[in-house]
C-alpha cells in the first residue's frame, strides 16, 4: 500500500469530512453474479465480487507495462511469463481489494454526495490539466468518457477515505523499542563503506578542437600542483566540470568508477593523485578527508526506521481489514 505523507492525510482528512458517512439502518442486500448466469461472459471473467465482475481484459498488463517488461526479460520467455502472471496476480488483488471497499461502503449505507465528486474533479483538472478543455481532449485521447472519469474519481474518493478511516494514524504505533530492535537486527542495512571527500579537475577527452586536453596538458596541471599551486585555483580555471565544490564531495570509495577508487584508496588526507587516464576523461583528484567503515548512528536513521515500521503495520492493518471484509463477502475466482 502507498506510503501517506502528513499532507497526504490531512488532504484525506479532508475528503472523508465532505463524505455523508450516515447509517441509514439499510438492511442492503446484494446478491451476487455468478459466471453461470451470464455465460457469454464466462471465458472474460476473472473474478466476481458480489454483484460486481472483474474481467480478464482488466487486469492485463497494458501496453506500456508489455513493452517495458520485454526489455528487461524478452530473452528469457520464463522469466518474462512469470513477470506477466505475477503483474496480473497483484492487479487482480488490487482490484478485488477495491471491489470489497465499495461494496462495504454501499452495504454500510453510506452516500457520497455529487457536489463532493464535483470538487474532487474540478481540483483534479486544475492540478493535472489545467484547463478544462485539456481535460476533455486528454479523456477523448485516451477513450474515456467523461461519465466512465466521474465513476473513477468516485470509486477513488470512498476507497481513500474508506481506506483512511480504518488506517488512521492513531491505529499506528511504532515504541521507541521497535525501532532500536529493527535497528539492531538489521544493521548492515545502515552499513555504510569507505568514503572519502574530493575535489576534482576533470578534463573530458571528446572537447572541441582547437584544443582538446591531451595527457601532456593534465601531467603540467599536476606539475603545478606539485609546486604548490592552489588546487581551487586550477580547479576553476581547467576542470571542465564541477567535479565538487569548494567543501568537496562525499563519495563511497567502492562507488567510485575502478580507476578512481584504486587510487582514491591509497591517499590521504591532503594529498592529490597525479593523472589518472580514463577511456573518456583525465581525473586528478585531492583527498580532503576520509571515513572508514562504519555504521550510521541510530539517531540519524530512527526517522527512517520509524516511517518504514510504520509502513509495514499500515500494510498489517489493510491486509487484516480487507481479508475481514472478504471473509464476509462472496468472492469467486476464474
Amino acid at each position: 500500500m502507498e506510503e501517506h505523507t502528513l499532507e497526504r492525510v490531512q488532504s484525506l482528512m479532508k475528503i472523508f469530512s465532505v463524505i455523508s458517512l450516515v447509517w441509514l439502518g439499510l438492511n442492503v442486500v446484494c446478491l451476487p453474479v455468478r459466471a453461470a448466469s451470464h455465460p457469454e461472459l464466462a471465458d472474460a471473467i476473472a473474478a466476481v465480487v458480489q454483484d460486481s465482475i472483474i474481467t480478464s481484459q482488466e487486469i492485463e498488463p497494458d501496453p506500456l507495462t508489455i513493452a517495458r517488461l520485454q526489455a528487461q526479460y524478452g530473452s528469457d520467455l520464463v522469466t518474462l511469463n512469470k513477470k506477466v502472471e505475477q503483474y496480473e496476480h497483484d492487479n487482480l488483488e488490487m482490484l478485488i481489494r477495491r471491489q470489497l471497499i465499495l461494496h462495504e461502503f454501499k452495504t454500510k449505507g453510506y452516500s457520497l454526495t455529487e457536489s463532493a465528486i464535483e470538487d474532487w474533479i474540478q481540483q483534479q483538472i486544475k492540478e493535472n490539466y489545467g484547463t478544462r478543455r485539456a481535460w476533455i481532449n486528454t479523456l477523448r485521447e485516451k477513450g474515456i468518457t467523461q461519465e466512465q472519469f466521474r465513476k473513477q474519481m468516485r470509486e477513488k474518493i470512498i476507497v481513500d477515505a474508506m481506506t483512511q478511516k480504518h488506517l488512521s494514524s492513531d491505529q499506528i504505533i511504532v515504541s521507541p523499542h521497535k525501532v532500536e530492535a529493527y535497528y539492531a537486527a538489521h544493521k548492515n542495512e545502515f552499513k555504510v563503506d569507505d568514503q572519502v571527500k574530493l575535489r576534482m579537475i576533470v578534463l573530458n577527452k571528446s572537447a572541441d578542437p582547437p584544443a582538446p586536453p591531451t595527457k601532456e596538458m593534465a601531467q603540467e596541471i599536476v606539475d603545478q600542483l606539485d609546486q604548490g599551486a592552489s588546487f581551487g585555483q586550477m580547479q576553476a580555471v581547467y576542470s571542465q566540470t564541477s567535479g565538487g565544490d569548494s567543501d568537496g564531495e562525499w563519495y563511497t570509495v567502492t562507488g567510485l568508477r575502478k580507476e578512481l577508487s584504486v587510487v582514491a584508496a591509497k591517499l590521504k588526507p591532503g594529498q592529490h593523485s597525479g593523472v589518472i587516464d580514463t577511456p573518456d576523461k583525465y581525473y586528478i583528484m585531492l583527498v580532503q578527508d576520509v571515513k572508514p567503515t562504519h555504521f550510521r548512528p541510530i539517531s540519524e536513521v530512527r526517522d527512517s526506521i520509524e516511517r518504514n515500521l510504520s509502513l509495514e503495520e499500515k500494510q498489517r492493518l489493510d491486509k487484516q481489514w480487507v481479508g475481514q471484509l472478504r471473509r464476509r463477502t462472496f468472492v469467486q475466482l476464474y
